[in-house]
């Protein structure tokens, strides 16, 4: 696109959608359509690693632990395609483990939260309830893909450690 102006689109959204984006407009004293931009905006800034092509493996993670669950349900995507996203073309030392993409896939899924915080808490000591299981799946993506130092690491992340032997 080398022309700098702006060009209108047409997007379809629902009548309580529409309601909440007129509302924000007058709380704020803006129209809609600058609603509607500040929201592209905000989506595509957290989104922006998947925007480029050569971000691959580990470095989408971010995103993904930011608000993978979102991304997940709305474009109903499984652990199979999200491996593709996350893994296709990255090379070995970059690629996110198998198990790890499964656990972000479950964390989309309503029905699977209690698993998921089984296999994140239960297994690793602790209990937890279902819907606080994001935070620590965040802590153990980031401690493990960032390669933080083992006792600065959380406790999730070290008894994942002690359990797979390393």
């Amino acid at each position: 696109m080398s022309d700098p102006r702006k060009q209108a689109i047409s997007l379809r959204m629902s009548a309580a959608d529409l309601r909440r984006v007129r509302r924000l407009g007058e709380r704020l004293g803006a129209k809609d359509s600058e609603v509607m931009r500040f929201a592209v905006k905000c989506m595509l800034a957290r989104l922006a690693p998947l925007c480029d092509p050569e971000t691959r493996g580990r470095n989408l993670l971010p995103v993904f632990a930011e608000c993978g669950a979102d991304l997940l349900h709305h474009f109903d995507l499984d652990s199979t395609r999200l491996e593709s996203i996350i893994n296709e073309g990255a090379r070995e030392e970059q690629r996110v483990a198998e198990p790890d993409i499964e656990l972000l896939a479950m964390s989309a899924t309503p029905d699977s939260r209690s698993t998921l915080s089984f296999r994140l808490l239960g297994r690793y000591g602790g209990a937890n309830e279902p819907e606080t299981t994001v935070t620590p799946l965040r802590n153990y993506l980031y401690a493990k893909y960032s390669y933080a130092e083992p006792e600065r690491a959380p406790e999730v992340y070290r008894q994942a450690q002690k359990s797979n032997g390393r």
